[in-house]
């Protein structure tokens, strides 16, 4: 199974998804932005992107690396990553479904202001490319992309996660 935490920039999402790792008996945490950082190495700088989900090599590679994963691996993948494209999520997660590997997207929401708190409150400068994507974030995610939504104001780390265990792990941690 694969459980793609989906959210803005800062919305929380590695940080779930490394509580829900502590209490699955086996699970892996896969970051698709390694592929991205691969990708970007291996261009030269003229061509880069300022995204590098706009590489399609970027979405099948990541796909194909979630696939060959989930086939091999008998336990929970957890994959924090922000897409804000429903078109670039449908090309990552299609051929998983289409391969028969369970797939449950979650969408980590928030407002404008508490993503900008949580992004200051890293340490992120005030001009940093992901605060310069948060009205894109904030408006695509509760719009265009597939998910269960989980409203994350005002809740604790803790509860999101919770809520992520019950709803989808729960379950699925007897089977693994």
């Amino acid at each position: 199974m694969i459980l793609w935490v989906n959210g803005a920039y800062g919305a929380g999402k590695t940080s779930v998804c490394r509580a829900l790792q502590a209490k699955l008996h086996r699970s892996h945490l896969f970051d698709p932005e390694e592929v991205g950082d691969v990708i970007r190495r291996i261009r030269p700088v003229e061509l880069w992107k300022d995204n590098f989900q706009d590489y399609p090599l970027w979405r099948s590679t990541t796909a194909a690396l979630l696939q060959a994963a989930a086939e091999a691996y008998c336990g929970v993948i957890l994959v924090p990553m922000t897409v804000v494209r429903g078109d670039y999520q449908r090309e990552l997660l299609d051929p998983l479904r289409r391969a028969g590997i369970s797939v449950c997207p979650v969408t980590l929401l928030a407002s404008r202001e508490t993503v900008l708190a949580r992004l200051l409150g890293r340490g992120e400068q005030p001009d940093a490319w992901c605060i310069k994507q948060i009205d894109q974030c904030v408006e695509r995610l509760s719009s265009e992309i597939e998910g269960y939504p989980i409203d994350t104001e005002g809740k604790r780390l803790s509860e999101v996660a919770e809520e992520i265990w019950k709803r989808f792990l729960s379950t699925e941690e007897k089977h693994v």
